[in-house]
C-alpha cells in the first residue's frame, strides 16, 4: 500500500512540476529518490615540526585549510617531539593546505600543500571517504 501511495505522491509532484515520469518506470512502478545532504571526506594528519637541524619544536601551532582553503577544525598544537597528529572532518578538497606557524616569533611560518585522490578509501554516497596525510615541515628563525 506504501508503495502505491508514493508513486500516486511521485506522479502528482511531477505533474504539478510539469516532468512526466517515463513510461518504463511507471511500468515498473519505481519511485525516484532523490537525496539531499553535504558530501564530506575524513582527514587523519599526522607529522613533525622541527628546526632546520632536524630538532623538533613543541607549542607550535598548525593550521589545516581544505576546500577554497578554508580553516578546518580547531588549531594543533605540536607535543614535546613536534609532532601532530589530529583527525577532521570537512567538505572533499583535492588539496590541503598545511601550515606551521610558530606563536613566540622566534621561527618564520611555513606550510605544504598535499593533493589528493578524488576519493579516499571507504568512500560511498556523500561519504568521500578517509585520507591518511603525513607530512614534515622545517621552520626558520
Amino acid at each position: 500500500m506504501r508503495k502505491k501511495i508514493n508513486i500516486i505522491i511521485g506522479a502528482l509532484i511531477a505533474f504539478l512540476s510539469g516532468c512526466k515520469p517515463t513510461q518504463k518506470a511507471m511500468m515498473q512502478q519505481q519511485a525516484v529518490v532523490t537525496l539531499y545532504g553535504v558530501p564530506y571526506a575524513t582527514y587523519h594528519l599526522h607529522g613533525t615540526v622541527t628546526d632546520t637541524d632536524n630538532q623538533p619544536l613543541k607549542d607550535m601551532q598548525v593550521v589545516v585549510k581544505g576546500y577554497k582553503k578554508q580553516v578546518i577544525g580547531d588549531t594543533i598544537t605540536t607535543n614535546e617531539k613536534g609532532a601532530f597528529d589530529a583527525t577532521v572532518s570537512d567538505f572533499p578538497t583535492d588539496t590541503l593546505h598545511i601550515i606551521a606557524h610558530d606563536p613566540s616569533g622566534h621561527y618564520t611560518a611555513d606550510s605544504t600543500a598535499i593533493a589528493l585522490p578524488q576519493a579516499g578509501s571507504n568512500a560511498s554516497g556523500f561519504y568521500r571517504g578517509e585520507h591518511h596525510v603525513e607530512t614534515d615541515i622545517q621552520l626558520k628563525k
